[in-house]
């Protein structure tokens, strides 16, 4: 899986510019509807997510960052989303983000 994360990481834009942009869109738009994310603690966690990526650690609170990009990329769009869409704005965060967080709970349960 690790490989998988590495390749579709490496194709979606992570750029310093672009984060930026779609962070401050989420917090811009999204957030205010639903503040579930502490927006104080975030950069902060964004950055060790980013720096743990590099080294092919892929854990929850990346997966949640990219939602927070994906969800930044919807922005203030107010167009409808079509499911069948790949090329959607956010879909390629979310995609990477989807993987990451479904085989971390998948992983959780136990034989108990």
């Amino acid at each position: 899986m690790s490989d998988d994360l590495s390749l579709l990481l490496s194709q979606v834009d992570l750029s310093q510019e672009t984060t930026d942009r779609l962070i401050s869109d989420f917090f811009a738009f999204k957030h205010p509807q639903f503040p579930i994310i502490n927006r104080d603690l975030f950069p902060e966690v964004f950055e060790k997510s980013k720096q743990d990526a590099s080294k092919h650690i892929y854990g929850p609170s990346l997966g949640v960052c990219l939602l927070v990009l994906a969800s930044g990329a919807l922005g203030s769009t107010d167009s409808p989303v079509s499911p069948d869409d790949s090329d959607n704005a956010g879909m390629p965060y979310f995609v990477i983000a989807y993987r990451i967080l479904t085989t971390i709970w998948a992983g959780s349960f136990d034989d108990d």
